[in-house]
């Protein structure tokens, strides 16, 4: 079973790496008194985030680089560098990176916690490696509310 973040420490890998992207924390709930964390989001061509649901958080993607298009409850939205897009708590999304070269977003979640996300995603890649066993990913998921449709 994988061990999850204490949550009161500072993050031990402010770095997510897997074969399609990368993300870098930019701020953490300790930063902002728990109201948000910022992370920068790159994705390489052709990546697909399949559709889920975050249940205890809001997230906005502020495109810095290349076109993502996102599937918002049914609506498909095509964002290029300099777009906002908002993904309110509970609403089912999925997003894709077009084009040729890798896109980059800044990612705000709101409230602050969903970054220990990817702290522990890194931790499970490094000690199970790519694809994660179901089980570890389910854990994953759960712990942070994630659903995925």
């Amino acid at each position: 079973m994988l061990q999850l973040t204490d949550h009161t420490t500072v993050l031990a890998s402010p770095m997510l790496n897997t074969q399609h992207s990368q993300v870098a924390i930019k701020l953490t709930g300790s930063d902002t008194d728990g109201a948000f964390s910022l992370f920068e989001y790159t994705s390489l061509p052709g990546t697909d985030v399949m559709q889920h649901i975050h249940t205890r958080e809001d997230k906005t993607f502020i495109i810095q680089a290349g076109v993502f298009e996102f599937r918002i409850n049914g609506e498909t939205i095509v964002a290029e560098t300099g777009a906002t897009v908002t993904l309110p708590m509970g609403v089912p999304h999925s997003f894709r990176t077009l084009g040729t070269s890798p896109c980059v977003a800044l990612i705000v979640a709101a409230p602050a916690g969903f970054e220990y996300y990817f702290n522990d995603f890194s931790h499970a890649l490094q000690e199970f490696g790519l694809p994660l066993p179901a089980a570890t990913l389910q854990q994953l998921n759960q712990a942070y509310g994630i659903i995925f449709e």
